[in-house]
């Protein structure tokens, strides 16, 4: 029986953690593929890392009495690859993209609105994807909550199952479609139920697209939720308790992301530059990142 876990140590300084986000054991071969991350201290990855840079130590499982030490490779015996972009696990993307009124509004830079900088950012997403070659799916999903006089756009499994090849002119096509509804936008922003209903679709065990079978040898594909917004949730209606229920939702969620740990979650905000937020709140200057918080 082969004993599989394992830690790696990276010597290269700039490496802070390092994450195996796939083991595939290969039992015809008595091999097993390990799928590595490496990230620096402000947990960004780390490129151009080389076979050098890693030590590879080997223990005995902690269920089973320990009738060894831990053995680090030599490293003949380990090879490594660094993929090609053509040669990495397909890719899905969602992007949920901000729908709400306010995103009608001008941003930071007071050129463009809100939803024309997302959707730039979108389409040179879009673009880099495909120069890279990467097999990568994306579908482009807005979602704001309606009201009496608004219809909103709500997230359900057939909003979402609307992948297309980066690089497709149809993707060029859905950003030009929303592009024109910009005077149409009147929803209110809810943020959790639409990131819910992503991370529950891309975690349907039945769906293989997403999820391979037990004992498929094929890596298992990355799902990644783009999440695009220039506010808070805000569909409480300024009740009184309204911190406690955002919490709530806010835990919820996290709850579920951690049931999920290979689902990733990247957000990118279009709100108040950091001397607009002293201005409005009057603070003595400008917050930063460390002031979240306080």
């Amino acid at each position: 029986m082969l004993i599989v876990i394992s830690c790696i140590n990276p010597s290269f300084a700039q490496v802070k953690n390092v994450e195996i986000i796939e083991a595939i054991p290969e039992r015809n071969e008595s091999k097993i593929t390990l799928r590595i991350k490496a990230y620096d201290q402000n947990n960004k990855p780390v490129r151009d890392l080389q076979k050098e840079n890693f030590n590879l130590t080997v223990c005995p499982p902690q269920i089973e009495p320990k009738t060894g030490k831990c053995q680090t490779l030599n490293p003949i015996d380990i090879n490594w690859k660094i993929p090609l972009p053509a040669e990495l696990p397909p890719a899905w993307v969602i992007v949920l993209l901000d729908f709400s009124g306010s995103m009608k509004q001008l941003d930071s830079s007071g050129e463009k609105t809100k939803l024309e900088g997302a959707i730039a950012a979108i389409r040179k997403f879009n673009q880099d994807l495909s120069d890279k070659g990467e097999n990568t799916r994306i579908s482009i999903v807005p979602f704001g909550k309606g009201g009496k006089n608004c219809p909103g756009n709500q997230v359900t499994k057939k909003e979402l199952d609307n992948f297309v090849l980066a690089g497709n002119r149809k993707v060029e096509q859905s950003l030009k479609k929303l592009e024109n509804q910009l005077d149409n936008l009147c929803a209110a922003t809810d943020i959790y139920e639409p990131l819910r209903q992503a991370v529950k679709f891309f975690g349907n065990s039945e769906d293989t697209r997403f999820n391979r079978r037990p004992n498929s040898n094929l890596s298992q594909p990355r799902r990644s939720i783009i999440l695009l917004s220039d506010g808070y949730h805000s569909i409480y209606g300024n009740r009184e308790n309204e911190p406690e229920l955002e919490a709530q939702d806010f835990e919820k969620l996290v709850f579920m992301l951690k049931s999920y740990p290979n689902i990733t979650v990247h957000t990118l905000g279009y709100g108040l530059t950091p001397q607009q937020l002293q201005q409005k709140y009057d603070l003595e200057e400008p917050p930063t990142i460390r002031d979240i918080s306080v």
